[in-house]
């Protein structure tokens, strides 16, 4: 086994910069391997963005040649002779980020043997307004624009699970199933809150998760959970339920996966909590729908049968808010905040194909 050390410095640009000055950014980080193969790997590295940014570089040094590097967020702007060292910049569309943004560059390495590397992310630099008529908002992490000239709805990056209103939670459902376990890793303890880890392998094709954790002391919440969003917790706050994002949708047996998150204690809990995790494997498929009676005894058909399933086929499209009379145990309320350029409900209708996509116009 190869041992790498990887290094990102993220250096904000100062020409072009406007506005008031801010503080220094320095932050580093581990930054976990997601999966690794003969000749190359998988990283993800990701910053908390603390300052207003108007335009951005990461430098990433390698301790021993990476012969090319796979990036979607950004675009590799030089390399030295030895290709140990890569200058990446900023897509047209993440070139400004805001605070509260989390700036995440996934990418996939190509270097000689089967390489499992060790890496650190270091963001430093000196952030600046961005100029413009830019408007505060809340950001979620940053993503690629949408292909194509058709407008589009879509949920926000929790994966179709809209933020709710303070205070208010979804009832918990009933998950059942076997997958990978893990132990959580506490990295930092801050008495009243922590930065905690999960590391699973997979064991089986997997097509989409949900994660349930079950902590010893009670957790009020769960920030910026790596590779998943927050669905629901209990009401004692000791087991809570997380979906994949779209970064994960599938993983394949041998793949390690690790899941990285802070959470805050409940008033008058100190100290870190123990806490385990299991992944469930949502592309199991163990709901059937049982055979609706014909009818017609005159038909050798079964016409009943095909029209209801038919019916049901578009209820598991549907988007918005969901009735009480839902038939479909895996398709919840989604984008629930779909709003037009004018403030128009776009909620509701129904997604193309069983994903998260509505268009505005007939295919």
């Amino acid at each position: 086994m190869l041992p790498l050390l990887i290094l990102a410095v993220f250096v904000p640009l100062a020409s072009g910069q406007s506005g008031n000055a801010t503080g220094a950014l320095s932050q580093t980080v581990d930054v976990p391997v997601q999966t690794h193969w003969s000749g190359a790997f998988r990283g993800d590295i990701c910053f908390d963005v603390a300052n207003d940014l108007s335009s951005w570089t990461v430098t990433v040094n390698f301790d021993t040649p990476v012969t090319k590097l796979e990036l979607w967020k950004a675009d590799v702007e030089s390399t030295n002779a030895d290709k140990t060292q890569y200058v990446l910049t900023s897509k047209s569309y993440n070139a400004e980020e805001h605070p509260g943004d989390q700036l995440c560059i996934d990418f996939i390495g190509h270097g000689a043997d089967d390489i499992n590397p060790t890496i650190t992310a270091t963001l430093n630099g000196v952030a600046g307004s961005p100029g413009g008529n830019n408007q505060q908002q809340d950001h979620h992490q940053t993503q690629a624009p949408q292909p194509g000239n058709q407008q589009q709805t879509h949920p926000d990056q929790n994966h179709g699970n809209p933020t709710l209103a303070p205070g208010v939670t979804r009832p918990m459902p009933t998950v059942e199933g076997e997958g990978p376990t893990a132990t959580m890793t506490i990295k930092n303890d801050y008495q009243s809150s922590f930065e905690g880890w999960l590391d699973f392998d997979i064991t089986e094709p997997t097509l989409g998760f949900i994660m349930k954790i079950n902590f010893s002391k009670p957790v009020t919440d769960i920030h910026r959970p790596t590779h998943t969003t927050v669905y629901t917790h209990s009401t004692d706050n000791k087991e809570w339920i997380l979906t994949n994002t779209d970064d994960l949708l599938y993983m394949k047996p041998g793949d390690h996966v690790n899941i990285r998150f802070n959470a805050d204690l409940a008033a008058g809990e100190t100290g870190a909590p123990d806490a385990t995790a299991i992944i469930i494997n949502m592309g199991h498929d163990n709901w059937t729908v049982p055979e609706t009676p014909s009818s017609c005894s005159a038909s050798k058909y079964n016409y009943d049968d095909a029209l209801a399933k038919s019916i049901m086929f578009y209820e598991a499209q549907r988007s918005g808010k969901l009735p009480d009379d839902n038939r479909i145990p895996w398709r919840g309320d989604s984008a629930l905040d779909d709003h037009g350029a004018n403030g128009e409900d776009l909620s509701g209708g129904w997604y193309d194909a069983g994903d998260y996509v509505k268009f505005n116009f007939p295919m």
